[in-house]
């Protein structure tokens, strides 16, 4: 990224940082094998703490960086120094010992094996009897992809912020992204046929509304822990409405995990086409029709509908 001016060469170094980008799982790996069970706590604490400070420190000084003439190619050339950095740190790093049942397979057997895993129970499911679930976490599913990946874009339109602001609203987004689940652990995750599942739907679709239409930046920060409070509320209802609709013979558990999966790689290159054409408009439009689309559902699926009660007519 730091060298390169080609769009073909970027996407293909994409490719290769996404395909190598699983540090996280390869220190979880190391501190499960070489640390004793009663030090992993501690110690996994303190990744967690890194990680966060790494999600403070670096989009601050990405932005910072990026307002300089060619900030990019700097900020790419530094990033490659840390790997670089990283490389020799695992070099040091004594050789694991444990030798797994997966090792005895080759690569592509391990691929179709995860591709299977992840994937492959889409196919047990009764889509007359779940479609509304499904269209429930495909459309949640819409809108947080695109969100996720555009957010930039409607800082910099829509509320014209510089690259150094960015990169702190960046910071600021991702420490609170870490720290919702830690938060929505004591809220009693609600029944997927309940109006608290509704109710959660509002919060998070308001959040996202804030986000989208506000129209200063405090209100922006402000939304922003709303939405990801009820977004997350809402990854934990989809898991557990898969989960109570699993059974010995209905094996669906995780599966909303292949579906947010299939809304990540699909909606991008529609929304793409789009978002040339239309700009922010068109993130607006991706962001909010699918969560309000999703909230007629709820409405209509999930609210019971009141019985009829018939009394006697009484003769004068």
């Amino acid at each position: 990224f730091g060298t390169t001016r080609l769009y073909v060469n970027i996407i293909v170094l994409r490719l290769l940082v996404g395909l190598t980008s699983q540090t996280q799982n390869v220190c979880n790996s190391f501190m499960a094998e070489f640390n004793p069970k009663e030090n992993y706590p501690s110690v996994s604490s303190i990744i967690n703490i890194l990680s966060v400070a790494g999600l403070i420190i670096g989009p601050t000084i990405g932005g910072a960086i990026y307002e300089e003439t060619d900030g990019f190619y700097y900020i790419c050339r530094l990033a490659g120094t840390f790997l670089f950095i990283c490389i020799v740190i695992a070099i040091t790093l004594p050789h694991s010992t444990t030798v797994s049942d997966e090792a005895k397979f080759n690569c592509l057997k391990r691929l179709m094996g995860d591709l299977d895993k992840k994937f492959g129970k889409l196919q047990r499911l009764k889509i007359l009897n779940d479609w509304h679930i499904l269209s429930l976490k495909f459309l949640h599913s819409i809108t947080s992809t695109v969100f996720f990946m555009k957010f930039s874009m409607l800082l910099k339109v829509h509320y014209q912020l510089p690259s150094a602001l960015i990169g702190c609203t960046y910071a600021y987004q991702g420490s609170l992204t870490f720290l919702a689940p830690f938060c929505t652990a004591f809220i009693e995750v609600p029944k997927f046929n309940s109006s608290k599942t509704i109710g959660t739907l509002f919060i998070t679709t308001l959040g996202f509304m804030g986000l989208c239409f506000a129209k200063t930046y405090d209100t922006y920060l402000i939304s922003y822990t709303f939405m990801i409070l009820g977004h997350t509320l809402l990854n934990a209802v989809w898991k557990k409405a898969f989960t109570d609709r699993s059974s010995k013979y209905y094996e669906i558990q995780g599966v909303q995990d292949g579906i947010g999966d299939i809304a990540s790689i699909a909606v991008p290159i529609i929304f793409g086409i789009f978002c040339d054409l239309y700009g922010v408009q068109a993130l607006q439009s991706y962001v909010m029709i699918p969560m309000l689309v999703n909230i007629l559902i709820a409405i209509i699926t999930l609210c019971p509908i009141p019985s009829k009660k018939t009394g006697s007519v009484k003769s004068d």
